[in-house]
This record gives structure tokens, sequence and C-alpha cells, in this order.
């Protein structure tokens, strides 16, 4: 047996099968580093509202996914970064060598 949880007005919301454009939106403002009072303020709902998406493993389960996206980018973007440091100043060496 499945059983949800109480939303803010009552109701029993049922278990989350599928994100909704305001899920991704606030988990695209949670992996930006957003708070969740800001996230509430920016999509218009109540505090405890993004507390309760956020406890979704629907949800969590997206945060994680697009954070470790973000991880990767970053991670490729500083080797990138590094090898062309690198470069740069293997060609200064050189050049000062002349």
């Amino acid at each position: 047996m499945v059983v949800g949880h109480r939303d803010g007005l009552g109701a029993v919301a049922q278990p989350l099968h599928k994100l909704s454009p305001a899920h991704h939106r606030a988990v695209a403002l949670r992996v930006a580093g957003e708070s969740p009072q800001a996230i509430a303020e920016a999509l218009g709902v109540q505090l405890r509202t993004v507390y309760a998406w956020f406890s979704a493993p629907l949800v969590k389960a997206e945060v994680e996914r697009r954070s470790q996206e973000v991880d990767r980018l970053v991670n490729l973007q500083l080797a990138d970064l590094t090898l062309a440091t690198r470069d740069a100043a293997g060609r200064n060496v050189a050049e000062d060598s002349m």
C-alpha cells in the first residue's frame, strides 16, 4: 500500500510519478545554488511545498543527476583550462629561451 503525504492544504498528495515543469524549475534553481526560500518565492509557492517536493524520491534523483552533470562539466572545463595554461606556459618558456 502506498501512502501519500498531506500537502499544505490538508489534502493527501499522491506519490510523484512524473516531474512537472514547476518541479524542473525548482530543481534547476536548487542546482544553481538557490535556497528553498528563494525557490518558493521564485515559483510563487509556499516554502513547505518546496520542502515536500525535495523530499520526493523522483525530485531527489533529478537533483542528484543534474548535480553530477554540473560536476562533470566543471571538471571538463578545468581540464581544458589546465591544458591551455600548460601549453601557454610552454610557449612562453620556449620564447624566453630563444
